[in-house]
C-alpha cells in the first residue's frame, strides 16, 4: 500500500508545484489529517463503501471548500471514491517526504546510549550535513541497549557506530 500512495503523493506534489503551492498544500494536507484523527467518525463515513461516493464528496465540499487548496479538495475527493481515505495518513507522510527530498532536506533519527549534550548534536548535525549533502533535522532518543555510541538511521540506511555493533562484529571475526 506504500507504493500505492507514494503515487498518489507524487501526483499530488506535481499539481502542487505547477501551482507553486508546495508548501501551502503540505500544510492543508497536515491540517485535515489532524482533523481527521480528531474526528475518527467522520473518517470513517468518508471511507465508507455503504455512504454513496457522491454524499462523500459533498460532505468534503461543505466541510473543507473554501478552507482548502483546490488541488487538496480534488485529492481527498479522490481518495473517498477510491476508498482509500483511511490512508490520508500515509499519503501525507509521503508528501512531506517529497517536499524534504526537493529542499534537499533529511530526516535522521539518533539512538545513543546516553542524551547528548546540545554541542554534541550540533557537531553531529554538521557531520551528518556534510557527509550527506544536505540540510539534516535530528531526533535524538536514548536507547540504553546500545551500551555506548549511537545509530544514525537516514532514508532508511542506518549508520551504526554503537558499542554492541562493534561487539557483535568483533565476535563474527573471532568466532571460527
Amino acid at each position: 500500500m506504500t507504493d500505492v500512495m507514494r503515487e498518489y503523493a507524487s501526483a499530488l506534489f506535481e499539481l502542487a508545484c505547477e501551482e507553486g503551492s508546495t508548501e501551502e498544500t503540505g500544510r492543508a494536507l497536515r491540517d485535515v489529517q489532524a482533523l481527521m484523527t480528531r474526528y475518527p467518525a467522520w473518517l470513517e463515513t468518508l471511507s465508507c463503501p455503504a455512504v454513496d461516493a457522491a454524499d462523500r464528496e459533498r460532505a468534503l465540499e461543505e466541510a473543507l471548500g473554501g478552507r482548502v487548496p483546490g488541488v487538496v479538495l480534488s485529492f481527498l475527493k479522490l481518495l473517498s471514491r477510491r476508498g482509500r481515505m483511511s490512508q490520508l495518513g500515509r499519503a501525507a507522510e509521503e508528501y512531506d517526504a517529497l517536499c524534504r527530498s526537493a529542499r534537499n532536506e533529511k530526516e535522521a533519527l539518533v539512538k545513543s546510549a546516553v542524551p547528548l549534550t546540545d554541542g554534541q548534536k550540533e557537531a553531529l548535525r554538521v557531520r551528518l550535513e556534510k557527509r550527506l549533502g544536505g540540510t539534516v533535522r535530528m531526533q535524538c532518543v536514548c536507547d540504553p541497549a546500545l551500551i555506548g555510541g549511537l545509530t544514525v538511521t537516514v532514508d532508511g540506511q542506518v549508520l551504526d557506530g554503537s558499542v554492541k555493533k562493534r561487539l557483535s562484529d568483533m565476535k563474527e571475526v573471532v568466532t571460527p
